[in-house]
């Protein structure tokens, strides 16, 4: 990999990245996310692409930028441990009266 992307990832994901990169150029499909370190959060989806005697030449991907669904996935994970751990009952009802939610 470019060393100017390995400063754009967080360095502890480095190793599992190279190694999904390692796959695409072995000829696997891959679908992997990244950490950036200015905040956001990519999803990858790449193939790698073949000459006429079948060996790897490229990869081509797309990717997402999935950092909105991160930040409403941890605020639910914080919003769902608050109710567990509020000292008082909290009973959450869909709109026709079932319920969907009780702590404990």
């Amino acid at each position: 990999m470019e060393v100017a992307f390995k400063k754009t990832v967080f360095e502890e994901d480095l190793p599992a990245i190279t190694a999904e990169w390692e796959a695409l150029a072995d000829g696997e499909n891959r679908t992997f996310e990244l950490r950036f370190r200015n905040g956001n959060y990519g999803l990858a989806a790449c193939v790698p692409l073949r000459d006429q005697d079948n060996n790897v030449v490229g990869i081509n991907g797309v990717l997402s930028n999935i950092t909105a669904v991160k930040r409403i996935d941890a605020n639910e994970r914080r919003y769902h441990k608050f109710l567990e751990v509020v000292p008082s009952a909290i009973l959450v009802l869909d709109s026709i009266g079932r319920v969907i939610f009780a702590n404990e």
